[in-house]
């Protein structure tokens, strides 16, 4: 899979869920309550325009892929619901959902530390502890 730009803008707007529902649990000593809906609001609008410029951008410059369709209806979905939520509850929630849908994809299946890289997911079979400087992942795929 191809790292293009309108792959990384849908990253990028799924990342920036857990800073929407974040900005709400910042005491108000050091961000009044009207601050933190400027800011809220702020990164929904961002949001939302990367959104628009992704697609726009996959159609224009030729790089639509399966994984970009896949990935954008999941990103805008968890965008929604991390904005209507305002329960802490639902909002853990959201986020213990959005944590797992990141782990569970195959771009984000394993973490270095200098030789010690672990897998992060319950469905990543065939991987093998490294026994020297080189990692083989090829034996590693992510079961259904």
């Amino acid at each position: 899979m191809p790292l293009n730009v309108p792959i990384l803008l849908t990253w990028l707007r799924i990342l920036t869920i857990p800073l929407v529902i974040g900005v709400f649990y910042v005491p108000e000593v050091w961000l009044s309550s009207w601050h933190q809906n400027l800011i809220a609001t702020s990164l929904f609008i961002a949001a939302a325009i990367t959104d628009w410029l992704d697609g726009y951008l996959a159609r224009r410059l030729n790089q639509t892929s399966a994984f970009g369709a896949f990935l954008d209806p999941v990103a805008d979905k968890l965008a929604d619901e991390a904005l209507r939520a305002f329960v802490p509850r639902e909002q853990d929630e959201i986020l213990a959902r959005l944590h797992s849908y990141i782990v569970d994809q195959a771009m984000w299946i394993w973490v270095v530390h200098d030789l010690n890289p672990r897998a992060m997911s319950p469905k990543v079979k065939g991987f093998v502890q490294a026994q020297a400087w080189v990692q083989d992942l090829t034996p590693v795929y992510v079961a259904e």
